[in-house]
């Protein structure tokens, strides 16, 4: 096998996922991780040059992603009753979704956002804007999903902190 061929068989089934985490559709889902492929293909050496080829799947992934819901105007969702049982979100994040649904969050979002680390405001942005299951989250970032949980706890901390510092309303 070349290389390029190692690395997408290596990587496929993650950026499906991944892509998947954030469409909620099979479908969809499908299509946009074949053009991550594409895309890396078409960039041939430029793409198994590049410091960190799966990083630029990712990156590929995301952006193509980004374009499609642009495209669609349609917003990310999580649609939980479309994925198989394994990538249902558990009781910890369905806990997590009920409570931050309820929270009116574009009244505070830029003022948070600008006061978190650059690590926080990517956990932020995976989880509450993106809609990516912790599992996902955990597999894109190398990391243990228990300690992913307890750094989600302490984002929240965090920004419940904020918000009554900065007078934002309850949280």
């Amino acid at each position: 096998m070349t290389e390029f061929e190692d690395i997408c068989k290596d990587n496929y089934q993650s950026i499906y996922k991944c892509i998947l985490g954030m469409t909620g559709n099979y479908d969809i889902s499908n299509d946009l991780t074949q053009e991550t492929f594409l895309i890396a293909y078409q960039n041939g050496k430029r793409f198994l040059k590049h410091k960190t080829p799966k990083a630029f799947l990712y990156k590929t992934a995301k952006n193509l992603v980004m374009a499609y819901f642009r495209r669609s105007k349609t917003e990310i969702t999580l649609a939980s009753e479309e994925f198989p049982e394994h990538l249902v979100a558990d009781a910890f994040e369905q806990m997590c979704f009920k409570h931050e649904n309820a929270i009116d969050a574009e009244s505070y979002r830029k003022k948070i956002l600008s006061q978190l680390s650059e690590s926080d405001k990517q956990l932020y942005e995976l989880y509450y804007e993106k809609n990516i299951s912790m599992k996902i989250i955990a597999e894109l970032l190398h990391m243990n999903s228990a300690t992913l949980r307890m750094k989600y706890v302490r984002l929240r901390k965090r920004i419940k902190a904020l918000v009554k510092e900065l007078n934002l309303g309850d949280f």
